[in-house]
């Protein structure tokens, strides 16, 4: 793309000498960038083709397979059965598990109402009877309170942003 121009200067130079400067226009900064990224492509090629160099290559022709000796061929064989097998008692695993979790959901779905006493006292402790009514009042004065102040603080948000 290096084009020579009347004074003997190639395109490709005006374009660096313009990069430097940061007088670039759109159709010069295209072709320097076209420019970039063909030596990059190219270098990035040979690389590739130098590291391939070094490998050798695979040869899995029939001749090659049969000189694989039978026993290497059969321990190949009983390791993928092993992977089978665990992948089949994995997965029965997995299902076990997944039934007990989807049985625990029902059941904790299913809880009516009426266990929540009981589940209560479980989380309370041993509470008689008066002492848990004792309890409940003060939480709901607790609950009210921080209702009261988070309104309150609500409220006085909403009128400190009053522009006059």
């Amino acid at each position: 793309m290096a084009v020579t121009l009347q004074n003997g200067t190639s395109e490709v130079t005006l374009n660096k000498a313009e990069a430097k400067s940061g007088n670039m226009t759109v159709k010069t900064l295209m072709e320097v960038y076209e420019g970039c990224i063909t030596h990059l492509r190219k270098s990035q090629g040979t690389r590739r083709v130098n590291s391939l160099k070094r490998i050798t290559p695979a040869n899995f022709t029939r001749g090659t397979r049969t000189r694989v000796p039978k026993e290497v061929i059969q321990q190949i064989k009983s390791l993928n059965n092993l992977d089978v097998e665990l992948y089949k008692y994995a997965k029965v695993i997995f299902a076990k598990e997944h039934e007990l979790v989807s049985n625990k959901l029902i059941s904790s779905s299913k809880r009516s109402i009426v266990d929540l006493p009981s589940e209560l006292k479980s989380v309370l402790g041993e509470m008689g009877e008066e002492k848990l009514w004792k309890f409940v009042p003060v939480a709901l004065m607790l609950l009210l309170i921080v209702l009261f102040f988070l309104f309150v603080n609500a409220k006085r948000r909403r009128t400190s942003k009053v522009k006059i």
